[in-house]
């Protein structure tokens, strides 16, 4: 795994970028001092432990910068919420957002980190 800027963290096999995550400052005031903006494994890399490992990278870069907290938003319907309820994401608040002329829910997680 590299970190390909201040908050940008990829995840390489073979030379090949197959996943990265991003943090920094929250975009909305939800209680929380971190966000978690996105966190991507290919899917035929997923279940193999990419993902935990970009999380702590994203977990350990917003407590270097103080952080306390974190939250993220997530699809309700992406099997991803598995993971992050597993990784002790609390759900704290829904919202609906237009993708494509479909209206879809999302889901905020919080953590305290």
């Amino acid at each position: 795994m590299a970190q390909t800027s201040d908050n940008l963290f990829v995840a390489e096999l073979h030379g090949v970028v197959v996943g990265f995550a991003t943090a920094g400052e929250p975009s909305e005031d939800k209680g929380y001092d971190g966000e978690l903006y996105a966190i991507y494994i290919l899917q035929a890399q997923q279940k193999k432990g990419i993902g935990g490992m970009l999380f702590k990278a994203a977990i350990s870069y917003l407590k270097g910068k103080g952080n306390k907290s974190m939250y993220l938003w997530v699809l309700e319907e992406n099997p991803a919420t598995e993971f992050y309820r597993h990784k002790g994401g609390v759900p704290f608040d829904k919202k609906e957002i237009e993708i494509g002329g479909k209206v879809l829910m999302e889901v905020g997680y919080g953590w305290e980190i």
